[in-house]
């Protein structure tokens, strides 16, 4: 099931993934030079350790598939009721506020905890990915022997510091209100001067991308865009581009009419690093192997494929 619930998804988050995936793969590799160590009191720059808070927008994007067809709806606030047609005669409306109040139900924003840590495994060796741990940071008074709530996860500073975090396990229920493994949150860290470029790029005259100086005709036709820089060794200070994705079976929401469908609502957010790392008692996640990419890939990446290649956010050198 997880194969075929993700190769129907359409949204920014799931067609991200492919990257992020590969790019943790390379989780036992150092880098090549060799790696190395931090001299005391330095900070290294692939360190992404800290105290966060985070904000949702709380713009959703709600997506039912249910016979073979895919229906798209979305909301400003976890409040709305949304309209997602009919199926076999019955109306399929779901009030998100009502949904997302149910006990056996874990929504979007209530997946990673406003204010958090963030851990990294072997932090003090320079690896191209490493594991990272996100920690329940809101109570810090927690009784004798109860621990906070992690989840784990991959950093790959081989692609902009982008990570992706698995939280199926966040779901309270097994049953079809359990949170698929599909489930997961991504983002990248972001860094001190970033800042952006505008860049000149060329596509022939069925609308490709091409390079004048390989291509010597027909690649004339000229566009521009802006490209984000990411200075390498600037400091962390917060997260951008987040993305959570919760996916369930579609019965969760609208009962056995809709029995093999599944349902996905996804919502962005943003993080500002408060502080150093300071967490809570908890106990560290030891993550899985990373799953075979082709778990994640779709047949057509459409623009964000183009963008990757065009290399629309780069590091400086």
């Amino acid at each position: 099931m997880p194969h075929t619930f993700a190769q129907n998804q359409r949204s920014f988050l799931f067609k991200a993934l492919p990257a992020i995936a590969l790019g943790a793969s390379i989780l036992a590799c150092v880098s090549p030079d060799g790696g190395g160590g931090v001299p005391p009191g330095e900070v290294a720059p692939w360190d992404v350790r800290g105290n966060y808070a985070l904000e949702y927008d709380n713009k959703l994007t709600i997506t039912l598939n249910v016979g073979g067809v895919e229906r798209r709806a979305t909301a400003n606030g976890p409040d709305e009721i949304v309209d997602l047609g009919t199926y076999m005669g019955e109306p399929l409306k779901l009030d998100l506020g009502e949904y997302c109040a149910r006990e056996e139900v874990v929504c979007p924003s209530e997946a990673l905890w406003d204010e958090i840590s963030i851990s990294q495994q072997d932090v003090q060796t320079k690896f191209d990915a490493h594991i990272i741990n996100v920690i329940d940071n809101t109570n810090r008074d927690l009784p004798a022997g109860q621990r906070a709530g992690v989840i784990g996860g991959f950093v790959n500073h081989k692609d902009l510091d982008r990570f992706v975090l698995g939280i199926d396990g966040q779901s309270a229920s097994e049953g079809d209100c359990g949170a698929l493994a599909i489930s997961l949150a991504a983002g990248r860290f972001q860094r001190e001067g970033e800042h952006t470029e505008e860049v000149t790029f060329y596509k022939d005259a069925e609308g490709k991308v091409c390079d004048p100086e390989v291509v010597t005709e027909g690649c004339d036709e000229e566009h521009t865009r802006d490209q984000l820089v990411i200075p390498p060794d600037g400091a962390i200070i917060g997260i951008a581009d987040g993305k959570v994705g919760i996916g369930w079976l579609g019965a969760c929401a609208f009962g056995p009419v809709v029995a093999g469908a599944t349902l996905t609502i996804e919502t962005g957010f943003h993080g500002t690093r408060t502080g150093d790392f300071d967490p809570p008692e908890f106990t560290p996640i030891e993550m899985p192997d990373v799953p075979d990419q082709d778990v994640f890939v779709e047949d057509d990446m459409g623009e964000e494929s183009m963008d990757m290649d065009m290399g629309v956010a780069e590091e400086e050198d």
